[in-house]
């Protein structure tokens, strides 16, 4: 099961309010959740994202958490970082362009930079969200076989033409 909390769960709740969720979710059995942090409201702090993820109680259900715009905190050591926290999965961008990829609303692609942190990830087994990349940084990630990826949050374009919602062939990418 994935919550995609974004910021909600660690970044605007306190250390007591988030215990008590994690009580509830024990109460209700609930396991294997990863929990993805949108990073975007914590930038560029990495230590305040470390400081974060650190509140998450030591629960059977709390297995995973995830990264949403990796671009936006100031990482310069991606192996280490991955190692730290070993993210079930990762996306590289949110909205517009970062150091790492064009994000929804621009047509950039893969930086160098982005580059790295893709080898990175692969090297430490971590799938891509391929969820907020524009089409060219999509189509980028999709072609590149060491790569796991997948998809978090989004819907059909055709249905609702939004930049942010997957075309029928990308849908066909993925599945």
């Amino acid at each position: 099961m994935i919550f995609d909390l974004h910021n909600d769960l660690l970044t605007a709740k306190t250390a007591r309010e988030i215990n008590a969720d994690a009580v509830h979710y024990a109460d209700c059995n609930v396991k294997g959740v990863a929990f993805a942090v949108w990073t975007s409201e914590l930038k560029p702090d990495t230590h305040k994202f470390s400081e974060c993820i650190k509140q998450l109680p030591k629960l059977p259900y709390r297995s995973m958490i995830a990264v949403e715009d990796l671009g936006s905190l100031n990482i310069t050591d991606y192996e280490s970082f991955f190692c730290e926290f070993k993210p079930a999965y990762v996306s590289l961008t949110w909205n517009g362009k970062n150091k790492l990829a064009g994000g929804v609303g621009c047509e950039e692609g893969l930086s160098i930079r982005g580059k790295d942190a893709l080898t990175k990830m692969a090297k430490f087994n971590v799938p891509v969200d391929l969820a907020h990349l524009s089409d060219t940084a999509f189509y980028e990630v999709a072609e590149r076989a060491d790569n796991k990826f997948l998809v978090t949050h989004t819907a059909s374009r055709d249905i609702c033409g939004h930049s942010r919602n997957l075309t029928d062939e990308m849908a066909k990418i993925i599945a």
